[in-house]
């Protein structure tokens, strides 16, 4: 989701936040050891059921149980009481929090993408004061799909209505020379592909980006090219005027439209835009573009 730091909504720049491990300290929360601790040890392998093999927890998170429903099943009288007293004592707000959305809110618009219980979250968000800042919530209680899922990080950007963008160079030398490509080169000595994919990023373009994943694997006869989706982190682009002429970032779909864009750019591009594609296989068209010496698995 190299998007999320460039994209911009009014002309702000979008800030997606976490509720737990950012706003509230504990990353995972507490809620087993809460309910562990709050029914005798003769009910502890019942409660053991209802987390591991009835998921009871999971189906709260996604929206199929209401947090009154799943309190219930799990033989708490008071479910109402239950949550308000679990969300307001047994979980620690981060008051840094408050400092940093104060200092930062005009510049940004604070996204909040959580996995939760639906009702757990509005309660947070009133008991901190958190509406302030948070115009929108994206919660997995809410619309029934949750972190990591990559399906998760495509609705958010569908429903931010955020524009997808590449960085892209233009080459000065080879046989892309004047065109528009992803930012690349070669492994130094002991050195990482995902670790030379951020070097040269950086080196080329001034953009600091880590790698998010692989997405596909060109050869040749002579070398191995692994192209990475990698997410934004910081930094304006600027050309290095040796290796290119121009840095910017352009929209997918304009991309995909250029005919100065080369062709393995917009091949990874289709691939990151189908978010069924899971597995490598052999790109025919490519291979027929580029001739027998070089394959293409994406």
């Amino acid at each position: 989701m190299g998007e999320r730091a460039i994209e911009r909504l009014e002309k702000k720049r979008i800030l997606l936040l976490d509720m737990y491990g950012v706003i509230i300290k504990e990353s995972k929360g507490y809620f087993i050891p809460y309910t562990f601790e709050h029914f005798d040890k003769n009910e502890h392998d019942r409660l053991t059921r209802a987390f591991r093999e009835e998921l009871l927890f999971t189906k709260a998170g996604n929206g199929e149980l209401s947090s009154n429903e799943f309190l219930s099943l799990l033989g708490y009288p008071n479910p109402t009481e239950t949550m308000q007293d679990y969300l307001t004592s047994f979980l620690t707000f981060d008051q840094e929090f408050l400092w940093f959305a104060e200092r930062n809110y005009r510049q940004y618009h604070y996204v909040l993408l959580s996995n939760d219980v639906k009702e757990w979250n509005k309660y947070l968000l009133e008991l901190h004061g958190l509406q302030k800042y948070f115009k929108e919530s994206i919660i997995s209680g809410e619309i029934h799909m949750r972190k990591p899922e990559n399906r998760i990080f495509v609705y958010t950007i569908k429903h931010l209505q955020c524009i997808r963008q590449i960085l892209l160079v233009r080459h000065t030398y080879g046989s892309a020379k004047g065109k528009l490509l992803i930012p690349g080169g070669f492994c130094h000595e002991n050195e990482l592909p995902e670790e030379a994919a951020v070097r040269e990023v950086l080196e080329e373009t001034r953009i600091t980006a880590e790698v998010k994943r692989m997405v596909g694997i060109r050869c040749d006869r002579k070398t191995w090219y692994l192209l990475f989706e990698m997410d934004y982190v910081d930094g304006i682009p600027t050309s290095d005027r040796n290796e290119n002429s121009e840095v910017l970032f352009c929209e997918i779909s304009n991309a995909l439209s250029r005919n100065d864009c080369t062709e393995i750019t917009k091949i990874a591009l289709r691939k990151i835009l189908d978010d069924s594609t899971d597995y490598f296989y052999s790109d025919i068209d490519y291979k027929t573009h580029k001739g027998t010496d070089y394959t293409l698995y994406i």
